[in-house]
């Protein structure tokens, strides 16, 4: 049962410590800025397996407040794209 446990520290959960570095090299390849959506298709498809959605967002949430990444919101449709 602990091993189902996923603990949540700092922006991070443990067990997924390689989101990270998959989600950076993603926007560091794409050309256009990406929704959260596409950036956890395209994790899952590198992964080859099925990354929670939640867990790619709080990773998205960490690299944006520690400056990694930038994130911007479209007013219009309310979607919010990372680059």
């Amino acid at each position: 049962m602990l091993g189902r446990l996923i603990i949540i520290m700092r922006g991070r959960t443990s067990g997924h410590d390689f989101v990270e570095p998959m989600i950076l090299k993603i926007l560091k390849e794409s050309k256009v800025s990406m929704s959260t959506l596409a950036i956890n298709y395209r994790v899952n498809e590198t992964a080859g397996k099925t990354i929670n959605l939640n867990v790619i967002r709080n990773h998205l949430i960490f690299l944006v407040e520690n400056k990694k990444i930038v994130e911007s919101r479209d007013k219009e449709t309310d979607v919010t794209y990372y680059k």
